[in-house]
């Protein structure tokens, strides 16, 4: 901050002058008034004279004096600089042909997956459905356990009811025929029971129908609990 001292000095010196020079203002208006009146130009002439008076004193004196202000310079503040890491480039490891990874042949195994599907893929050829396929396909027949099983058509039994079974439309369509036979024991409550075809027809339908009307429509006598039957049933059409 700049001291008011500075200005304190000089701000004296021109307020004295300035009273001065109003001091002889009222003085050669007062005698002016007073004495004669003369012309403006010896009026004039004698104010410039005594201004030129004060002005040579003033010289004389060194007048008021104006103090240099020191000059501050700013001095910069250090900046920190934080040092750059570089870190090293580091190559990347060649791969040799001879450690490059070895993939097998797709040609050698293609024609292996192509061909296990061809083999598993059904023929277009063939329009009958599964059931009709089954139908018509042989069904093996089951060995023959010797003679314990009694001819049912040789026995003279009472109180049963083994009706025929129907013959199937499907079959009639088809015009399949066949013979099926069938062993089976009689259980404690008079029911067909462990049912097995003996012979096959050939078609499943068939067989299928006889063992569907024996085990749900045929019924013994409880007397007759514990036997070992055979049956035989054919199909032909008129």
């Amino acid at each position: 901050m700049i001291s008011v001292s500075v200005f304190k000095e000089p701000l004296v010196k021109a307020l004295a002058i300035s009273l001065l020079l109003h001091g002889v203002l009222f003085g050669v208006l007062n005698n002016y008034n007073v004495r004669k009146p003369v012309s403006a130009a010896q009026e004039f002439k004698s104010v410039q004279i005594e201004f030129r008076n004060v002005i040579s004193h003033l010289v004389e004196s060194g007048g008021p004096s104006i103090q240099e202000l020191p000059v501050v310079e700013e001095t910069p503040e250090p900046v920190a600089v934080e040092p750059v890491v570089v870190e090293p480039v580091v190559d990347a490891p060649l791969v040799s042909e001879s450690e490059s990874p070895i993939v097998d042949d797709v040609s050698q195994v293609a024609p292996q997956v192509v061909s296990q599907v061809e083999e598993g893929t059904p023929g277009l050829e063939s329009v009958l459905t599964d059931s009709e396929r089954n139908a018509a396909s042989p069904i093996s027949p089951v060995s023959q356990p010797g003679d314990e099983y009694s001819d049912l058509e040789s026995m003279s039994l009472s109180n049963i009811r083994i009706p025929a079974p129907v013959y199937p439309a499907r079959a009639k369509q088809m015009g399949w025929e066949g013979d099926v036979q069938i062993h089976f024991t009689v259980n404690s409550k008079g029911r067909p029971d462990v049912i097995e075809i003996n012979q096959s027809s050939g078609y499943e339908v068939l067989d299928q129908a006889v063992l569907d009307t024996v085990k749900k429509r045929w019924r013994f006598s409880k007397e007759n609990a514990g036997l070992k039957l055979k049956k035989t049933f054919s199909f032909r059409l008129i």
